[in-house]
């Protein structure tokens, strides 16, 4: 649902006609069941017409609003009413529902349950795209249901586009907030909403201004890159920047959209937005490539360095500041040391100016830090580093920035004060500091650094000549290796289930694992589909694994059977794997 900024509650003369109707339903279906389904394909007028209701409707409404988790929709309504009978029931979140197809299925079968044990009007309000799916997955139950929609008029709808995409852009641009999705700018279901409301201007037989449409670009960029589909979300944004390109060379820098219906910023700062996102996405393609991926990382500095020029002219110092170390991270990787270096003094200067800005003052004297240890030289290293690890921990804004990045941070300060003190002699602050690195990096934000602190941490304990420490870092590591597939094979050792890092520069946090390499290349995948099976039979209460030390039995459960659990169903229900290991 889109939180939108839309206050008229004055509808228009169809959805006041269709209001009517509704409460006149609810009333006239006292005592017995009815159904009705109420179409409406956005958040906001929901909201609106629900308000309306319970003002001119004199049956007392009970709500219910479906998680994301249901499975089935007549079980969690009797759940919900405990026993109670209200005089009318309105249910919202179908469009939310994970497993939508199966709940509506279930529904079918169950549909006498229904007008046996429901003795009121029930009213499940439905989107576009879910009353399709109960027309053709629910036949039986539809032919009982009457059908009311909610709609918005063209300027109504064109007002709504206008003001979501404006509010994106200032998000960007005034709370910094461009590592956030759509649906955590805008509300839930942001984008079918937006979507909903182009089709129906299409439907209406109504063009969208280019603004609009560039700016509607721009927004279904922002969801692919956030479901990793960067072809195509590169795709989307160069449309968007070739119109606003366009506009700044029509009509100046300074001259803002006056014939929209929302407020606009400049089209150079947009164009600068739009810049800064394709850099965005050729980082990403660098990341995922780690061999032959200087290309991606050349495309993403020169991508940040155009868009850091853009809004330098037109006096965005502060969007500037949110976006400079986002190049710097960049040049770190090309190991551009003279640029970081005058990049680090350049955005410091901004920084030390700007309010909510201590992760990236930090990240300004890491910067510094990695160039003098990169010059070999060893005690400015160490100074530079301490002193961003006493801006992070110091200053933190936690309301403006992610505990993960401020990990990833620290791990790197943490990592490169260690190399310094080993230079120096230091051995024991060094490997106090690296200790504390791999305690406090989780490897699901950032493996390899991860991995390169293990690997400096190996080093040291190898040299003070404490091989059994040396040994277990090194288990350590070939395990993360493997894990993230650095490592094709890991050889003698437990198997772990594969990841994905998760990408900080999104608010994605779901990790998916998946089944070992290992499990089906040795021919094991068949004894974990015959472990899968007997877990199935209802007969099979206990199965015991056994067998010599080192045959693979750890390796199965934590390798195969867990990830495959977490994947599959057991007698209809969803499985929950707890591992024990004493």
């Amino acid at each position: 649902m889109i939180n939108s900024h839309y206050q008229e509650d004055t509808p228009g003369l169809e959805n006041k006609n269709a209001l009517q109707t509704l409460a006149r339903t609810l009333k006239m279906s006292q005592g017995q069941f009815s159904l009705t389904l109420v179409r409406c394909n956005y958040g906001f007028l929901r909201e609106q017409i629900v308000r309306q209701l319970h003002q001119a409707c004199a049956v007392d409404l009970r709500e219910i609003f479906l998680p994301a988790s249901v499975k089935t929709l007549y079980t969690t309504i009797e759940a919900e009413l405990a026993g109670s009978q209200p005089q009318a029931l309105m249910v919202f979140g179908l469009e939310s529902v994970n497993a939508i197809d199966k709940v509506l299925t279930s529904t079918n079968y169950v549909r006498e349950e229904f007008r046996n044990n429901f003795p009121f009007p029930v009213v499940l309000w439905v989107t576009d795209k879910i009353l399709k799916k109960l027309i053709r997955l629910v036949t039986d139950i539809e032919s009982w249901t009457t059908t009311i929609e909610f709609v918005l008029r063209p300027d109504e709808l064109v007002d709504f586009l206008g003001k979501s995409a404006d509010r994106i852009f200032s998000g960007i641009l005034e709370n910094g907030n461009w590592r956030l999705t759509n649906s955590a700018l805008l509300g839930t279901g942001a984008l079918t909403e937006l979507e909903s409301a182009r089709k129906d201007l299409e439907a209406s037989d109504i063009r969208l201004e280019p603004a609009i449409e560039a700016s509607l670009q721009f927004l279904r960029a922002r969801n692919e890159y956030a479901c990793q589909r960067i072809d195509t979300a590169i795709a989307l944004y160069q449309k968007s920047l070739n119109f606003w390109k366009y506009q700044v060379g029509l009509i100046g820098h300074q001259t803002e959209f006056s014939n929209l219906l929302f407020t606009i910023h400049p089209a150079p700062v947009l164009e600068g937005i739009l810049l800064f996102h394709i850099g965005l996405c050729y980082r990403f393609q660098a990341e995922q490539h780690r061999k032959g991926n200087r290309p991606y990382w050349t495309e993403a500095k020169n991508y940040f360095q155009e868009s850091i020029e853009v809004l330098e002219r037109v006096g965005q110092h502060d969007t500037v500041g949110k976006f400079i170390n986002q190049l710097g991270e960049v040049l770190q990787y090309l190991e551009d040391w003279d640029a970081l270096w005058n990049l680090a003094i350049k955005a410091r200067r901004l920084h030390q100016n700007m309010e909510n800005s201590a992760v990236n003052l930090a990240q300004d004297y890491g910067f510094l830090a990695k160039v003098a240890l990169e010059q070999k030289n060893w005690q400015g290293a160490k100074e530079w580093a301490l002193v961003a690890l006493e801006v992070l921990n110091s200053n933190l804004d936690t309301a403006g920035q992610g505990t993960s990045l401020k990990s990833q941070h620290q791990g790197l300060y943490l990592l490169i004060l260690a190399e310094a003190e080993k230079e120096i002699g230091e051995i024991e602050q060094a490997i106090a500091h690296l200790e504390m690195a791999r305690a406090q990096t989780p490897p699901c934000y950032n493996p390899q650094l991860y991995l390169r602190v293990l690997e400096l941490l190996r080093s040291v304990y190898f040299q003070r000549g404490e091989y059994l420490e040396a040994f277990q870092v090194k288990q350590d590591y070939r395990s993360i290796e493997h894990t993230y597939r650095f490592r094709a094979f890991i050889g003698a050792g437990k198997l772990q289930p594969h990841r994905q890092a998760i990408n900080p520069t999104t608010e994605t946090v779901d990790v998916n694992t998946t089944i070992a390499d290992e499990i089906t290349a040795s021919g094991r995948e068949q004894d974990l589909n015959r472990l899968i099976g007997r877990m199935n039979s209802a007969q099979n209460k206990i199965t015991v694994i056994y067998g010599q030390s080192g045959v693979g039995k750890s390796s199965m459960v934590t390798g195969g059977l867990v990830p495959a659990l977490k994947q599959k169903k057991i007698e209809n229900r969803t499985v929950l794997p707890v591992l024990l290991q004493v």
